[in-house]
């Protein structure tokens, strides 16, 4: 039995069906309803379940909310394959899913099939989705792939993205002990060894990584960010860098152990170098606004867990679990916490979803908007 993967012009999210994905799209007249009913899903975790079977998927078809979509297939999964993670392109024509049979791995674009390997990585598409990369591992090497290219064999492919302002394809690369920066058929090695929580800028034209100092016997190991090639200031203990939406900032969390016994303990927030002493012993989960100023971040203090925007503390819960999303204006943050045996899913003051039962995992968008 063969398995389609449809679009449908409507709605904004994309869910699978056994074998078959959907992509809906919401169409103008039905905003109001769908914005209400994604506010109702996140402010009370209701499930939303799935259809295994075919004449699911057919009702789901013809029910009341898609009675004015239209759909279409973009691809047939052929029976003897499994597929596994499929994206779509931005405009929502294409689609892309890793596939295996007989012990290989290989990306299927539509209704082509690439070339197999022992491993592929998840494909990502480009800004205008033309194009179309992944990493892939046969043997010991590991490649990058664009579209029916490959580049030479690395020991190790991480962070691939397309860069915006030109569809280049950017990455980290390691081979023997040298670590590269590749963008397109370039690279360039790196000045710091062993790069670790790597970032790039959402224009993928700025790199930011966690590199640590040479190790030496009864010496102190300390970390640094490293932006471009610059070096930042030596910590003990650095979180994951984050660039705010446009870029022109970098941000992170460090601590101290050793040094000024006012600092010893206490975590600082770090923006564009100048670093600033919180009243905390423990934060991450740093996440900037949209506007590319505000910076919230998840606080572990008493043994409680809460968020902090700006300077404003939240409610104190048991969890807080990652990630942070702001809504698009920056008025409002989301996330899933839980207290006692109960879950919630916060949205700026107000939380819903308690219950005695997980909420699952949920999966938060920026187009949320306090009911």
């Amino acid at each position: 039995m063969k398995h389609s993967i449809i679009k449908f012009d409507g709605l904004k999210f994309q869910f699978s069906l056994n074998k078959s994905l959907l992509k809906i799209n919401a169409s103008k007249p039905m905003k109001k309803q769908l914005i209400a009913i994604m506010i109702v899903v996140l402010l009370f975790a209701l499930p939303i379940s799935g259809c295994s079977r075919s004449e699911d998927i057919e009702e789901a078809m013809n029910s009341k909310l898609l009675l004015h979509s239209e759909k279409t297939l973009l691809a047939t999964v052929q029976p003897q394959i499994n597929y596994h993670y499929e994206v779509f392109s931005p405009e929502g024509s294409r689609v892309a899913y890793v596939a295996s049979k007989d012990g290989k791995y290989f990306v299927v674009i539509g209704n082509k099939e690439g070339e197999k390997y022992d491993e592929v990585g998840v494909p990502i598409f480009s800004r205008d989705g033309k194009q179309i990369a992944y990493t892939a591992k046969k043997g010991k090497e590991q490649f990058i792939i664009v579209g029916e290219n490959r580049s030479e064999g690395f020991d190790l492919v991480s962070s691939l993205i397309f860069r915006t302002h030109d569809n280049q394809i950017t990455c980290l690369a390691t081979k023997g002990r040298k670590n590269f920066l590749v963008v397109g058929d370039s690279r360039v090695q790196l000045n710091y060894p062993y790069p670790s929580d790597e970032v790039f800028s959402h224009d993928g034209k700025q790199l930011a990584y966690v590199a640590n100092t040479p190790y030496k016997p009864a010496q102190q190991q300390k970390k640094f960010i490293v932006v471009g090639d610059r070096k930042g200031e030596e910590f003990t203990f650095v979180r994951p860098p984050i660039f705010n939406p446009n870029g022109r900032s970098l941000a992170y969390a460090a601590s101290n152990l050793w040094g000024d016994p006012v600092d010893i303990g206490k975590w600082f927030i770090v923006v564009n170098g100048v670093k600033r002493r919180t009243r905390y012993s423990y934060i991450t989960s740093l996440t900037f606004g949209p506007d590319g100023k505000q910076l919230a971040y998840v606080v572990r203090k008493d043994g409680k867990s809460f968020v902090v925007v700006g300077d404003k503390e939240g409610e104190k819960f048991d969890l807080v679990s990652e990630p942070l999303v702001f809504n698009t204006n920056g008025t409002q943050i989301a996330y899933q916490a839980s207290k006692g045996e109960k879950d919630f899913i916060v949205i700026g003051d107000q939380k819903g979803g308690s219950s005695e039962e997980s909420v699952g995992n949920i999966r938060l968008y920026p187009d949320f908007s306090k009911a």
